[in-house]
């Protein structure tokens, strides 16, 4: 994974769901 927060944003948006998404986010 990249560790840009963006990064790790936009692969983990396709992997886990909205929600894990939005968690990762903040």
């Amino acid at each position: 994974m990249c560790k840009i927060k963006i990064c790790e944003a936009s692969i983990m948006s396709v992997l886990a769901p909205s929600e894990d998404n939005v968690n990762i986010g903040k």
